[in-house]
């Protein structure tokens, strides 16, 4: 696209980086996911939620205040509401 040279959109999928490039503020999605053997992990602006399974158990989560802990040093896995782990892991668990 910044090239000005043709390409397939038929072909391609995702969304484009060009608004990232040229400093656009355009917003493509709200969460990332990441998988890695076990673990999988969903980031959004406010939380970082992981889990592990294990024969479809889950034996690990981790959750980290992205805004107040950017660094993800504490782990608030159990303090955290119920509610907020519940949709983290439905979110992951819908993505497969």
């Amino acid at each position: 696209q910044l090239a000005n040279i043709p390409y397939p959109l038929e072909q391609l999928e995702g969304e484009s980086f060009k608004h990232f490039l040229t400093g656009d503020k355009h917003r493509t999605k709200d969460k990332a996911f990441i998988q890695w053997e076990r673990g999988k992990n969903v980031v959004d602006q406010t939380y970082s939620y992981s889990e592990w399974k294990k024969e479809g158990a889950i034996t690990s989560r981790m959750l980290y205040d992205r805004k107040n802990d950017p660094l993800e040093n504490k782990n608030l896995i159990l303090q955290a509401d119920t509610s907020v782990i519940n949709q983290y892991s439905q979110w992951i668990n819908k993505k497969n």
